[in-house]
C-alpha cells in the first residue's frame, strides 16, 4: 500500500489514480487461493464490490444473479 501510495513503480494501475485507499482486506494462508479471490472481486459489479467493502455479506447472492 505503501508502495501504490508513493508512487515508486510507475507502470501498476494504480499510479494515476493516486492517493489509493485500502477498503477492504482479507487474510489467506495459501497465495494462490489469494491471487485466484482477487481476480474474481476485480470480475464483480460495483454493487457487489460496495456491499463487501460494508460487510453486507447476505447482499452478495443477489449481487450475482443476472437480470434478463
Amino acid at each position: 500500500l505503501t508502495e501504490h501510495r508513493n508512487g515508486i513503480h510507475k507502470n501498476p494501475y494504480t499510479y494515476k489514480r493516486r492517493p489509493v485507499e485500502l477498503v477492504y482486506y482479507c487474510d489467506f494462508t495459501e497465495i494462490a487461493f489469494a491471487i485466484d479471490t482477487e481476480k474474481k472481486i476485480k470480475k464483480w459489479s460495483q454493487a457487489k464490490k460496495t456491499a463487501l467493502i460494508n460487510s453486507e455479506f447476505d447482499k452478495l447472492p443477489n449481487l450475482s444473479k443476472k437480470k434478463f
